[in-house]
């Protein structure tokens, strides 16, 4: 599943916001003083080994849409494993990174991995197999967004991952931000 943790800070001015496609994606608004809210979202993406094609180019087709959707009402944040290879680290690019990266272009928003922002990588190692790593976990934002993005890093050290018997093969991504004008 999906979730959103809101600081007590800034409940007051945040709402969820509800979408009607079938996808595992939530959203919640953030008002703004006198200008369009800013929507943060998370999102859990289809593995390549689930479903047919068709059902991946169905739900990257919603998901563009959803994103179109949320970007004419507002800025955008979208916190996403994508369950996709976009060649971040310079691997092959897989049948979902190719129809991510399609999405990128018809939305035109902005891949903070890999930019000047981000710090770090990896965002997936098998824990037992330090070999088996990838980039499939992507913060993406629309460009007004995207300014207020003062850095993102990816703990590859392992310094904010829950520990325990059940350890995420997930490393966490902090993004450090600066919105303006919420109300």
């Amino acid at each position: 599943g999906v979730g959103i943790f809101v600081d007590n800070e800034i409940k007051h001015c945040t709402a969820p916001h509800i979408n009607s496609r079938n996808l595992e994606i939530i959203w919640i608004s953030i008002t703004r003083k006198n200008l369009r809210p800013l929507f943060v979202g998370v999102y859990y993406g289809k593995q390549e080994s689930e479903g047919t094609k068709a059902d991946i180019e169905a739900e990257i087709g919603q998901l563009t849409e959803e994103i179109l959707e949320v970007q004419q009402e507002g800025e955008m944040i979208l916190f996403m494993d994508t369950n996709a290879k976009i060649g971040l680290m310079k691997e092959p690019v897989s049948r979902n990174g190719k129809l991510l990266l399609k999405l990128i272009q018809e939305t035109s928003v902005k891949i903070i991995n890999g930019s000047q922002k981000c710090k770090g990588s990896i965002t997936r190692q098998n824990r037992r197999k330090l070999d088996e790593k990838s980039a499939i976990d992507l913060v993406m934002a629309s460009y007004g967004a995207e300014e207020w993005i003062m850095e993102m890093e990816i703990d590859e050290d392992g310094i904010f991952r829950p520990k325990g018997k059940n350890e995420t093969d997930h490393n966490t991504i902090v993004v450090k931000m600066d919105i303006k004008d919420i109300q």
